[in-house]
């Protein structure tokens, strides 16, 4: 009888090790590459070769109006996606913003925009519209298995242009498992997720609405 306890409380541990999920491994890269005016970059988030966003900035002139776009896009797989609000908003994420299976997802996230007429009138809109240090937040591949991770930009919106830079980008290579935006490492303990406060609420509702205006009138 005790060798058939001893023998069982040695399996339920066996099982116990096998149901212990893989523990979390954030791989971050710092960069500094600039989004100018009609360009675009491919975030590799993994390094296999494969993009997984892609970033682009977009003039579309005609002969009254100017518009620029500055957007993500999931790239080869429908399930490459950025964190978004109002359907394709792609929302400008504080540090420690929690990033996984809970977030609405889309395959296009607009982040900023601008137009100019040749009457003279101009403006802007979108989340991202003259941010420092947001995130951007990113669901995609790797061999079938999903992954969370960021990207960090900086954007400025002028009257004439929109410049985006990224400076960093990280994953969890756990598929399944969120990670925090900003977030550098399974150790990183200086990461938090600080509260909206009701300022950040409203500049991201009129971020929206003064896109949506645009949109519905050009």
């Amino acid at each position: 009888m005790r060798s058939y306890c001893a023998a069982a409380g040695a399996a339920g541990a066996g099982l116990l090790a096998l149901a212990t999920p893989a523990a979390a491994q954030i791989v971050y890269t710092p960069v500094h590459e600039s989004l100018m005016n009609e360009s675009y970059l491919l975030v590799d988030l993994n390094h296999d070769g494969v993009t997984d966003i892609v970033l682009t900035n977009e003039v579309n002139p005609n002969t009254s109006v100017l518009s620029q776009s500055v957007f993500a896009t999931g790239a080869l797989h429908p399930q490459n996606a950025v964190i978004t609000s109002h359907t394709d908003l792609a929302l400008a994420l504080p540090r420690g913003a929690r990033i996984g299976s809970s977030q609405p997802f889309f395959i296009v996230g607009f982040m900023a925009d601008r137009w100019r007429s040749v009457l003279g009138g101009h403006g802007s809109g979108g989340n991202w519209d003259d941010v420092k240090n947001r995130y951007l937040g990113i669901r995609f591949t790797i061999n079938g298995g999903t992954h969370y991770g960021w990207a960090r930009l900086d954007v400025e919106v002028k009257w004439n242009s929109i410049l985006a830079v990224l400076t960093g980008y990280a994953y969890n290579t756990v598929a399944g498992q969120g990670v925090l935006a900003g977030q550098t490492s399974n150790t990183d303990a200086s990461v938090e997720a600080p509260p909206l406060e009701p300022a950040t609420l409203g500049r991201l509702a009129l971020g929206w609405t003064g896109l949506e205006s645009w949109r519905s009138g050009r």
